[in-house]
C-alpha cells in the first residue's frame, strides 16, 4: 500500500506516539509511507524520534505552518480549521505525489472536522480516512458532560462528515460515542470503527534511581503532571490544592512542553517560591523515551484533573496504568468515566481545592488503596498497548484499500 499520513500538528501525542506507532507497523507490513507535516512538525524533537526508529528517514512532504488563533471562541476556532483545510487542499493540488497514494490517513481530524463537514474533502476525490479524537455532541445524552447549545448543530455536521464520498472509515477512541451513533442508527454509521486509545511506557526503572536522577527525596509523595502543558491540564488548580493540603512532603512534578500561558504561570512569584521550597519541580521540555520513563518511574500518582471542557480521552491515563500508578482525575468526560468504571483512582471536581486536598490526603495515608488502583490500571493498560493500537489502525486502513472497488456511499445531503 502507498499510504500518506497527514499530521500537521506536532504537539501532544500526534507525532511522538500516534504517528510513530503507525509508521512502525506500516513499514513492518511493507507499505510505502509518506508523512505530510508542517515545517514546525518536521523540525520538532518528536520527528527526530520517528527518524531514529528507521534506517532511513521517512519520506516527507512539508507544508507551510498554519497559524492557529490563541482565541478559544467558536468563530476563531472555525477560522483556524478553515485555514488548515485550505492549506491541505493547496498541498494536495500542488504536489504531484498525491495522485499516487492508495489512501490518505489523517492522524487527528479534530483540527479541521468542521471545515471538512461544510466543504467536503480537501483531498478531492482521493480516498481518505482518519481519527476523530474528541467528538462532543453525545456527551450530555450519555452522561459524560454538560449539554451545549451547539450540540444539535454539531450532530448535523457530523452526519455530513460521515456522508463525504471519499471518507472510507472514521476511527474513534470513544466507546460511548461509537455506541451512541449506532444506537441512533446514523446513516453511514458502518464507517465508524472503535480503536483502543494507547498509552504505554517502553520500560520502567526503579523509583529510587529515577528520583535520584531528578533530585527528589525518596520518601516524597510525587504528583506527576505530564504531556503538552496547557491551561486545561489544571496545573493552577492542583497547586492551589497543594497549598490547602499543607504537606511539605507532597510535591508536584510538571513534565512536558508548556505553552505561553503555562510558562507565565510557572514563572509567577508563587510558583518560583514553590520551586525554591522543593514542592514544585518543573521539567519544561519535550520528553523523549528515556525522560518519559524517568518521570513516570519517579511518580506516586498521576494528575488528570483537566478543566475547561476537556472531556475526551487521554493517553496519559493509559501510561499511568502501564506504570501501575493511580490517578486523580476530572469527574466528567471519558477520563472520569474510565477512572470510575475501572477503579483507576479518584475522580472529582478538579477545580475544588478542598476535594483535591482530601483525595491527596486519603491516598497519602492508604498504601493498600494506592496498590489496588495501580493494579487496576495495569490490567486496563494491557489492552491499550502500542502494538494493539497500531495493528488495529493498519487493519482498518488495509480493509479500506481492499474495498476501494466497491461503490462509495454518495454525499446525497441526507441527514
Amino acid at each position: 500500500m502507498r499510504l500518506l499520513i497527514v499530521v500537521p500538528e506536532a504537539k501532544g501525542h500526534h507525532l511522538a506516539l500516534y504517528t510513530r506507532l503507525l509508521l512502525q507497523e506500516a513499514v513492518a507490513r511493507g507499505w510505502a509511507v509518506t508523512i505530510l507535516t508542517s515545517k514546525f512538525g518536521s523540525e520538532h524533537s518528536a520527528f527526530d524520534l520517528i527518524a531514529a526508529d528507521h534506517q532511513e528517514p521517512p519520506r516527507t512532504i512539508v507544508m507551510p505552518d498554519v497559524r492557529r488563533s490563541p482565541n478559544t471562541g467558536s468563530t476563531a476556532l472555525f477560522l483556524s480549521q478553515l485555514r488548515l483545510w485550505n492549506a491541505l487542499r493547496s498541498a494536495c493540488r500542488e504536489n504531484s505525489q498525491f495522485s499516487g497514494f492508495d489512501l490518505i490517513y489523517c492522524v487527528n481530524l479534530d483540527y479541521f472536522e468542521k471545515a471538512l463537514s461544510l466543504f467536503g474533502s480537501p483531498f478531492g476525490n482521493r480516498p481518505f480516512t482518519g481519527m476523530l479524537m474528541n467528538p462532543k455532541f453525545h456527551r450530555a445524552p450519555t452522561g459524560l458532560g454538560p449539554p451545549s447549545r451547539a450540540d444539535f448543530v454539531y450532530r448535523l455536521m457530523f452526519k455530513r462528515l460521515l456522508a463525504i464520498r471519499g471518507l472510507r472509515r472514521l476511527l474513534v477512541i470513544d466507546g460511548p460515542f461509537c455506541d451512541f451513533c449506532r444506537q441512533r442508527r446514523f446513516a453511514h454509521a458502518d464507517k465508524i470503527s472503535l480503536v483502543s486509545d494507547v498509552g504505554e511506557l517502553s520500560r520502567l526503572e526503579t523509583r529510587s534511581s529515577a528520583r535520584a536522577s531528578l533530585g527528589v527525596a525518596s520518601d516524597a509523595f510525587v504528583i506527576l503532571v505530564y504531556g503538552s502543558l496547557t491551561r486545561r491540564k489544571g496545573i493552577e488548580q492542583l497547586l492551589r490544592a497543594l497549598e490547602k493540603l499543607g504537606d511539605p512532603d507532597v510535591i508536584v512534578l510538571v513534565a512536558g512542553k508548556p505553552d505561553e500561558e503555562v510558562t507565565t504561570l510557572l514563572s509567577s512569584k508563587h510558583c518560583r517560591q514553590m520551586q525554591e521550597s522543593g514542592q514544585l519541580l518543573v521539567r519544561g521540555e519535550f520528553h523523549d523515551d528515556e525522560a518519559e520513563v524517568r518521570v513516570f518511574s519517579a511518580a506516586t500518582v498521576v494528575w488528570l484533573g483537566y478543566i475547561g471542557g476537556a472531556y475526551g480521552s487521554s493517553g496519559v491515563l493509559y501510561q499511568a496504568g502501564s506504570a501501575g500508578l493511580p490517578v486523580i482525575s476530572m469527574a466528567d468526560g471519558l477520563v472520569g468515566w474510565s477512572v470510575r468504571s475501572h477503579e483507576l483512582g479518584i475522580a472529582l471536581d478538579a477545580s475544588d481545592a478542598t476535594a483535591v486536598a482530601d483525595a491527596l490526603r486519603r491516598l497519602r495515608k492508604d498504601e493498600s488503596l494506592l496498590r489496588e488502583f495501580g493494579e487496576s490500571g495495569r490490567r486496563l493498560a494491557r489492552g491499550h498497548t502500542g502494538t494493539a493500537f497500531a495493528t488495529s489502525i493498519c487493519d482498518a486502513l488495509a480493509s479500506c484499500v481492499q474495498r476501494n472497488s466497491v461503490n462509495d456511499s454518495p454525499r446525497d445531503g441526507s441527514l
